[in-house]
């Protein structure tokens, strides 16, 4: 997804292009004008701008004129909405998981102190247990989740030790390596 894909698909489609500072210029390739009139920048970040000086073609047009879609005008990182749908989904599913196994966790607790659930938290339990059960989530996937979350924070602890320890060897060094 670059301003080269987009130029490869203007000259296979039969349109000269010319270098500009910024990228190219070339003939509209969405109507029939000779004027090099489609002006094509790579801006900030990867995200590619296009605007047709003649008829003010909109980019939808223009990149289906040459068999492309919108998702060239941006980086990869940015576009690929699917992927961030589904890795927000799973991060939800998870979440949701989590907040059900210490909902259901709670009831031994809350029998033990003689409590008794209000309508809302018997919903909260009933919806709980449906997602549990749903997933097929139990103590082994809790025990993994905590696992897995103890690894991060372990890891981020030890980039820290590493960023003090250069840092105070940095210091160190910086007054030529005597202690005083």
């Amino acid at each position: 997804m670059s301003i080269e894909n987009i130029r490869t698909a203007v000259e296979g489609a039969g349109f000269k292009t010319r270098n500009t500072k910024e990228g190219f210029q070339c003939q509209c390739p969405s109507h029939s004008g000779k004027a090099l009139s489609l002006y094509v920048a790579e801006k900030g970040g990867g995200k590619v701008v296009m605007f047709c000086q003649s008829y003010q073609c909109g980019p939808k047009n223009i990149l289906e004129s040459v068999g492309l879609g919108l998702n060239e005008l941006f980086p990869i990182s940015k576009l690929n909405r699917a992927e961030y749908k589904r890795r927000k989904s799973e991060a939800q599913i998870e979440s949701e998981l989590i907040h059900a196994y210490f909902v259901i966790n709670q009831l031994p607790a809350m029998k033990e102190n003689e409590l008794v659930p209000t309508a809302k938290d018997v919903i909260l339990i009933r919806k709980s247990a449906t997602i549990l059960e749903k997933y097929g989530f139990g103590d082994e996937d809790y025990q993994a989740y905590e696992q897995l979350r103890q690894l991060e924070v372990d890891e981020e602890h030890i980039r820290r030790c590493e960023r003090a320890l250069n840092d105070a060897y940095g210091i160190f060094m910086s007054k030529g390596g005597d202690y005083v």
